[in-house]
């Protein structure tokens, strides 16, 4: 049937309709969820921390709307027109104090991601150095090992070759 798809056992599996997503009965007492499609983001080429801010839309629409609605309420006479522009002008402000927050805020989770980043490449240049020289240490304990080896070697056939001399020549007198 039409939304309909097949669960691994073979059963079938129908589309419960209604909203986004929805879910899928895949059996006698199973259900699957499905995955809604959330919308991509304004600009995908940002950061997270850069994503526009929609809370500030928000504000910035109250904002507007407390103005439209105490304009529209008050009587715009010579006296009150002073109070409508000290509204307008701590609306103005309002906005520009959450404004800086926000880019206060940007500002600090760059500063931050920068820092981390930073520490970051510190640690892998660190841990390169070290094993690098760790490489070199355990390189030149095997040359020494080897010499170690090779003298050791050479001292054993030098002892060798001077006792069999020795008994050679021993065994040569004593026949003589």
């Amino acid at each position: 049937m039409p939304g309909s798809t097949t669960s691994r056992d073979g059963q079938s599996c129908s589309k419960q309709e209604g909203g986004e997503g929805g879910w899928l009965a895949a059996g006698p007492g199973v259900v699957v969820s499905l995955v809604t499609h959330h919308p991509p983001r304004p600009d995908p080429s940002l950061p997270d921390y850069l994503d526009p801010c929609p809370e500030l839309g928000v504000v910035i629409v109250v904002v507007i709307v407390v103005i439209v609605v105490v304009l529209l309420l008050v009587e715009i006479k010579a006296v009150e027109v002073a109070v409508v522009v000290k509204v307008v002008v701590v609306a103005v402000i309002v906005v520009v104090v959450v404004v800086a927050a926000v880019v206060v805020v940007v500002v600090v989770v760059v500063v931050v991601v920068v820092v981390v980043v930073v520490v970051v490449v510190v640690v892998i240049v660190v841990v390169v150095v070290v094993r690098v020289l760790v490489a070199i240490v355990v390189a030149a304990a095997a040359a020494v090992v080897v010499v170690v080896e090779v003298v050791v070697v050479v001292v054993v056939v030098v002892v060798v070759v001077v006792v069999v001399v020795v008994v050679v020549a021993a065994v040569v007198v004593k026949v003589e």
